[in-house]
């Protein structure tokens, strides 16, 4: 039993259901800890199966605080938000009835809360105990296949942003919850009045729901190792919660609170784009209902004429109205199925991007099928302008790299290393259409600057923007990046297959879309550099051949000076990338997918 003179100012919340089965062991867990809560606050929910016996039990021996809250509060999350209201610790640890907390569990996750005041809640890996009941369960192997939940986040460091972590352009993919149950999370408390209890209308995604509200307002601690175990077994509450309208019904709450003013601008493009398309869908799955009530009561109405028409005068004249409406049912259905299937083009993100660009004065002129935009006094790129075609992913791309400043976090690198004017050579491989070189030609406006390009629709508009902007210094390459000289052809089938997603892959004839590969050492040895100061790289996957090992990479590492490269994890070549960038004596972080790397040889 540890020492209760050593005291942490955690509250132990443990919300009680039928319980019995392993909630003395939950409850033990917390008592063989290596500091003692404040206080251990159990709400029981009305159970019928001897818990609340078990429970009283507990406390009776119990050299610790413990508090059985004498009403009973119907409903899981109910249950949950009345311990919460009870807590007069300074944090909350949610422990639920089948989980453990390892013994070190309150210990390491106070010592990272209190290390910085900013940090809202602290997380942490947690082991999953598998009962027989539950083994070859749909939702145990669901649950064994993402077993490292925060895998999207990269490296966690002990405390970073909340916000940071909410720009994940993976926010919105499997697993939805990110963080983990709330047995794997201690909470500042006070936080619950800033953002709320848990919604109560929620059960499969309400805890994300609110690691969401709270990631939003603070920094998020990390603790690296599991400090809890999660036990599932066939009679787990979520496992009760899963049928397909219970899950429909939680992603649009959670999709509705991503949506919120506090939160939808700190999310990445990708998943505004992913958020506003499933609002479209709701909207039209809402009115394809209203459709298809409407085509049964036609349905009907044809019925009842087809029946008339054998025993009225007025034969011909129902033959023929029940004929018509049996074509408008059909039309009405077709265009029903067509409705549901197709997704349109998001033409909002377009139009709010001009709008929004028009409101802070700047110009924009329509040639042809392409818009040039004039943008006057950037705080920190000064007065530039750019192209963007209609109706494709250059839209996003220009919020991405021109407003937003995807690179920026590579440039406050540069110059608290070196001198502005020590850069000298940038190359920009997997160019687009050239914002990120109209950036670093902004930036640095003395280098020489290469855009390497691979698709002829994006190189013709990279060409142009080129122009546009007067930019000198800048000699553009039509290639792409590989690992050999081989012929390449470019695919559409990566991501969303859209301008800014065009990939390469080898060569097996000589149909369309052949453009030619270069390696990096070669490149260099055909424009005759020493050197690359900057090498921007942007290729769609092909950076998992490009830092494979039987391409050599570390032959031109050696001569990066900076490196901004996204890493594609659809690849899973990130930790191999990693360990070369480290044998190379790279310095790196990540910001979303981007990793940004010093050289400390150079």
């Amino acid at each position: 039993m540890a020492n209760t003179s050593n005291n942490v100012p955690v509250t132990v919340c443990v919300p009680v259901y039928n319980g019995a089965l392993y909630i003395k062991d939950a409850i033990r867990s917390v008592l063989n800890q290596t500091v003692m809560p404040q206080e251990i606050i159990i709400s029981d929910s009305g159970s019928s199966d001897g818990s609340e016996n078990i429970v009283r039990e507990e406390a009776r021996r119990a050299q610790a605080k413990l508090i059985i809250l004498p009403t009973k509060t119907p409903g899981m999350v109910a249950n949950w938000n009345s311990t919460i209201r009870a807590a007069s610790g300074k944090y909350i640890k949610f422990l639920f009835q089948d989980d453990l907390l390892r013994p070190n569990c309150l210990e390491e996750m106070v010592k990272v809360a209190e290390s910085d005041e900013r940090i809202g809640f602290v997380f942490s890996p947690r082991e999953l105990l598998v009962e027989p009941s539950a083994e070859g369960d749909v939702m145990t192997k669901w649950l064994l296949r993402y077993h490292n939940l925060s895998a999207v986040f990269g490296k966690l460091k002990t405390s970073q942003p909340g916000a940071l972590l909410l720009r994940s352009q993976e926010l919105l993919q499997e697993p939805l919850n990110k963080i983990g149950e709330p047995t794997a999370v201690l909470v500042r408390t006070v936080l619950f009045r800033e953002v709320g209890l848990f919604n109560e209308k929620m059960r499969q995604l309400v805890d994300m729901e609110m690691w969401v509200r709270l990631m939003a307002i603070s920094h998020v601690g990390y603790v690296s190792k599991a400090l809890t175990s999660v036990r599932v077994h066939s009679q787990r509450a979520s496992t009760r919660h899963t049928s397909e309208e219970i899950v429909r019904s939680e992603r649009d709450c959670l999709f509705e609170t991503l949506r919120t003013p506090a939160i939808y601008p700190l999310l990445h493009w990708r998943v505004r784009c992913e958020l506003r398309f499933a609002q479209g869908r709701r909207h039209r799955l809402l009115f394809a209902s209203r459709v298809t009530r409407l085509v049964r009561r036609l349905k009907g109405l044809t019925e009842k004429l087809q029946i008339l028409a054998q025993f009225s005068a007025k034969e011909k004249l129902y033959i023929l109205i029940s004929a018509l409406l049996s074509r408008l049912l059909a039309k009405v259905s077709t265009l029903l199925s067509e409705l549901l299937e197709k997704t349109p083009p998001d033409h909002q993100e377009t139009k709010a991007f001009f709008v929004k660009l028009r409101a802070a004065g700047h110009e924009i002129n329509k040639i042809q099928d392409t818009n040039l935009v004039t943008i006057r006094g950037d705080a920190d790129l000064g007065d530039y302008c750019f192209l963007v075609r209609r109706r494709t992913s250059d839209v996003q791309a220009a919020q991405l790299v021109l407003m937003e400043k995807e690179y920026q976090p590579l440039v406050d690198l540069i110059f608290r290393e070196c001198e502005q004017e020590s850069i000298e050579y940038v190359v920009d491989a997997g160019a687009n259409v050239g914002y990120a070189t109209i950036f670093f030609k902004k930036i640095f406006p003395r280098s020489v600057c290469f855009p390497i390009e691979p698709d002829a629709g994006n190189y013709r508009l990279l060409l142009e923007n080129i122009r546009v902007n007067n930019l000198e210094n800048v000699f553009p390459v039509k290639a792409a990046l590989w690992t050999s000289a081989k012929k390449l052809t470019t695919s559409r089938s990566f991501r969303d297959g859209k301008e800014w997603s065009i990939s390469v892959a080898e060569a097996d004839n000589d149909r369309a879309g052949i453009t030619q590969g270069i390696t990096v050492g070669k490149f260099m040895e055909d424009h005759i550099l020493s050197r690359i100061d900057v090498l921007k790289m942007d290729i769609e996957g092909a950076e998992a051949f490009i830092f494979s090992r039987d391409a050599h990479p570390e032959q031109f590492l050696p001569k990066v000076r900076f490196l901004a490269l996204e890493i594609h994890k659809e690849k899973k070549a990130s930790e191999q990338i990693l360990d070369t960038l480290r044998e190379s004596e790279f310095e790196t972080s990540f910001h979303s997918e981007t990793l940004f790397g010093l050289n400390r040889r150079k």
